[in-house]
């Protein structure tokens, strides 16, 4: 083909055929065949809105590409030709719209920082400012950063909030952590709301995880129940990139590279020592993304512990084992362990039933009690003095013990407390623009992220149903195995700790935007013919039952506490009801997986 091709003018044919004008080669079509998949009606997801009595003002920036009523992100692009005629789902495109809500000169905004920290998030704080200032032509003096998280709109003991103007916010992004601090908890619903109107905000940025996305929701809803032009936007948060939906969220690559360079410590630590062995543990409470990426990404790595994946430690298939061989054949071993990773207290892996749902609340994160790192590290080095077994080791080893030097390394809050890296620094300017032109044009209760690399925004509902997890049967995680080399530890897959298939359908919209106990139990699936659905029926139903029985908690706790003196007695007895279907499908996922 001519070396022109990249500046060929590609047309598409009434007869379906691509073809190459402006080409030496232009004669050859390139034809387009049937597939066989087909979309159906596509719906999206809509985003609650301010109510302004009508009165909407002409966007100040009329030198940029407006959006439009109806561009909409496709919540899936892979196509299969079962998918016939399917509905498919859609989230709004992120971006500025013609006519907006608020009047820059006459808004008040709030920025506010919660949960733990992460890198850029002081980028988002100054792309926030920079943006309703210049953009949107919000007055220096109208932009308030709450101090503390969400305990700086009602604890006295906490400084004032902070006049945030672009002079002020104009190098803060050379620095890691929050220009405004933060925290977990503090969060009383009607106490931040009285304290903003207090304030007089308009707007209310909630830069946070799923915990924060969680209080944030609540704070929309009842501004929205009170009939209030109040807009609350959570612009999503974490190092674990285990926010649902995202393609991923801001901070993330940052940490993995600043856990790449622990590893990298590790690597010459271990390979500094005769039967060296080092050991890094990261975050990662409920899934191992960090772990996983930094491990791809160091190509150091001999072994990668991760919560999703089951593994033994004894055994001729276990850890030890494979540890024993690593230090024979190469003198030294790399192990990375996410400090979600469950704690063995046998030989066998963890049994289906030992790792209940986990629900995202107010908190945000679940507590670990134990330190699996170190737990890890003694287990080893008690294992290792133990005489290894025939078939444990390479033979010239059997029967004797190994003298191992083990180098822990610990970079936990490390790795979070840096500023954002290139990449993360562009992702968050991007983060923090969509997130002022979505408030200005009137959406509230929703996150902006990317979705198949372009910005949409999101019902805050949909981003705290659940918790995005490594598929041990993914790619992903293919790749890892082959880059460590590492068998699969004798463990067994645990169904009930695999990945979601993350495929939000029009049932799962249906239930967050139930608003009673009663209507989501009323959506509750039939298994009466339960032995007659396929595995993966099987498991779909399941992961749309723990949606419900989410959505079904938030509400009977919104009622409790709105109505201390509500009769919890019916709640309890629904609850019993979508537990004992949960239950069944459970069951019957295992027993379908595992071939029984």
């Amino acid at each position: 083909m001519s070396s022109n091709f990249h500046d060929s003018l590609w047309k598409m044919s009434l007869s379906g055929s691509f073809v190459m004008t402006n080409c030496e080669d232009s004669s050859a079509p390139h034809q387009l065949r049937d597939c066989g998949c087909s979309l159906g009606a596509v719906k999206e997801f809509a985003i609650s809105k301010v109510s302004n009595d009508g009165e909407t003002f002409p966007n100040p920036n009329q030198d940029v590409e407006f959006m439009h009523e109806g561009e909409v992100i496709l919540e899936k692009v892979v196509l299969k030709p079962s998918d016939k005629e399917e509905e498919q789902v859609a989230f709004v495109r992120a971006g500025p719209r013609e006519r907006i809500v608020f009047e820059g000169t006459k808004t008040k905004i709030g920025i506010v920082t919660a949960g733990g920290l992460c890198p850029g998030l002081n980028t988002v704080i100054q792309g926030i400012v920079m943006d309703a200032h210049h953009v949107y032509k919000v007055p220096e003096g109208n932009i308030l950063g709450i101090r503390g998280g969400f305990r700086g709109f009602t604890d006295p003991q906490l400084l004032p909030p902070l006049v945030l103007t672009p002079k002020l916010v104009k190098d803060i992004h050379n620095t890691g952590g929050t220009f405004l601090g933060s925290n977990r908890g503090g969060f009383d619903k009607e106490a931040v709301l009285e304290s903003a109107i207090e304030m007089g905000l308009d707007v209310l940025f909630v830069i946070g995880g799923d915990g924060s996305h969680a209080a944030a929701t609540l704070l929309a809803q009842e501004a929205l129940r009170r009939g209030l032009k109040f807009v609350v936007v959570g612009i999503p948060k974490t190092i674990d990139n285990d926010i649902v939906i995202i393609d991923r969220s801001f901070g993330f690559d940052t940490a993995v590279q600043e856990a790449v360079r622990a590893i990298k410590s590790a690597k010459i630590e271990a390979a500094g020592c005769l039967h060296g062995v080092g050991i890094v543990k990261l975050m990662g409470r409920s899934c191992g993304y960090l772990t996983a990426h930094a491990t791809l990404a160091s190509r150091d790595v001999d072994i990668c512990l991760i919560p999703e994946v089951d593994f033994v430690l004894e055994g001729p298939t276990g850890v030890w084992a494979h540890i024993r061989r690593l230090l024979r054949r190469q003198g030294h071993a790399v192990i990375v362990i996410a400090e979600g990773t469950p704690i063995k207290k046998d030989r066998s892996p963890s049994s289906p039933g030992d790792e209940g749902a986990e629900n995202v609340g107010l908190s945000g994160t679940k507590s670990i009690e134990t330190d699996v790192g170190k737990w890890f590290r003694d287990s080893l080095k008690d294992a290792m003095k133990q005489s290894a077994l025939v078939g444990e080791c390479e033979p010239e080893d059997e029967g004797r013990p190994f003298e191992v030097a083990i180098k822990y390394i610990d970079p936990s809050y490390m790795v979070r407390s840096v500023p954002a890296n290139v990449g993360d620094s562009i992702y968050c300017s991007l983060l923090a623009s969509q997130a002022v032109h979505g408030a200005f044009s009137g959406f509230t209760s929703f996150t902006v992220g990317l979705v198949h690399n372009r910005t949409c925004y999101i019902p805050m509902q949909l981003i705290t149903a659940g918790t995005r997890k490594v598929n041990p049967k993914g790619r992903t995680w293919q790749r890892i195995c082959a880059n460590t080399q590492q068998p699969h530890f004798g463990g067994v897959l645990n169904p009930l700790r695999r990945a979601p298939v993350v495929s939000l359908g029009l049932r799962e919209g249906k239930v967050q935007n139930a608003c009673t106990p009663m209507e989501v139990l009323k959506l509750l699936p039939d298994i009466s013919a339960l032995e007659k659905l396929s595995k993966e029926k099987i498991f779909q139903e399941l992961k749309f039952v723990e949606v419900v029985k989410l959505r079904f908690q938030e509400l009977v706790n919104e009622q409790i506490a709105d109505n201390a003196s509500v009769n919890t007695a019916e709640f309890e007895e629904m609850l019993r009801e979508i537990s004992s279907i949960e239950k069944k499908l459970q069951v019957a996922d295992v027993t379908g997986r595992n071939g029984i």
